[in-house]
């Protein structure tokens, strides 16, 4: 029987969080899972930035999505289409140096 690899979309603001991120999918290469980052993996495209991501998700078998100070615009639509999609979803707080300083959106988890 043949598997393809499990493909996890992954999601955070990347000004913030570009080495979670990087860290995230390593972590899952080394378990032989695909893990896909924008900003490693969008590469040139003739779409736009929203139909790149939103045709990631819909391609992906599991969205996680991690969040600390901000959650900027394509954070929150990433994470809504996904769960519009049904994908299913892990969201990761990261709790460093944050005391008062988290950015409350429009989220809902």
């Amino acid at each position: 029987m043949l598997y393809e690899r499990l493909r996890i979309f992954i999601s955070a603001s990347m000004q913030e969080l570009a080495p979670e991120r990087i860290a995230i999918k390593t972590a899952l290469s080394q378990l032989n899972l695909e893990g896909w980052v924008f900003e490693m993996d969008a590469g040139a495209r003739p779409q736009g930035i929203q139909q790149t991501y939103r045709q990631q998700i819909d391609d992906s078998d599991l969205y996680i999505g991690v969040v600390w100070r901000k959650c900027g615009e394509y954070t929150i639509d990433e994470f809504e289409y996904a769960k519009g999609k049904h994908k299913d979803c892990l969201i990761y707080e990261k709790r460093t140096d944050i005391e008062g300083q988290r950015d409350h959106t429009r989220v809902s988890y």
